[in-house]
């Protein structure tokens, strides 16, 4: 299965166009958001009705989780439930765990197994290794505020690996699985 990875939108419709067309470019099956989709920054969410009807486009496709800066009434807006801490499922050989990262991160982890892929946002910084438990951890970066001074970032999971990549496609990291 093919998963790409995204966080931290901040409501810019812009950059979820971008993610919306590599997702699709990247064959994905699966769009995992690490939350703060619609707000967050000055003049952000003025995107908010554009990412909403974007998002809304792959219905089913789509798994998120809350961040610090989404709003309980934002789920009904998105189409799709804003999950709370951090939520689970098994993708293939691997369990990912996905949360925003301000409750659950590196230094306070959710329950994780070897093995497990812990999937975070919120820092704006992009990041993929391994743990000392065993875990991994991925961090996509943000798609319209990277704090490292690049680009905008996303990753894809593919089972084998993980690949962080800014939005022309560039692969900049590489996780071994």
């Amino acid at each position: 299965m093919k998963i790409v990875i995204a966080s931290d939108i901040h409501g810019s419709a812009s950059f979820c166009e971008s993610l919306i067309e590599r997702y699709r470019l990247e064959g994905g099956e699966k769009l995992l958001l690490a939350g703060d989709i619609l707000h967050g920054a000055p003049g952000a969410g003025s995107g908010a009705p554009r990412v909403c009807a974007l998002l809304g486009e792959l219905g089913e496709d789509i798994c998120c989780v809350a961040g610090n800066c989404d709003r309980p009434e934002d789920a009904e807006r998105l189409g799709f439930p804003l999950h709370e801490g951090y939520y689970s499922f098994d993708a293939g050989e691997r369990r990912l765990v996905l949360t925003h990262g301000h409750i659950y991160n590196e230094r306070r982890l959710p329950p994780l197994e070897k093995g497990d892929i812990l999937v975070c946002g919120h820092s704006h910084v992009k990041e993929a290794k391994r743990l000392k438990n065993g875990a991994f951890l991925v961090n996509p970066g943000s798609l319209s505020q990277p704090r490292d001074g690049l680009r905008g970032s996303y990753a894809v999971y593919d089972g084998k690996c993980v690949l962080v990549k800014y939005l022309d496609g560039k692969t900049v990291l590489t996780l071994e699985l």
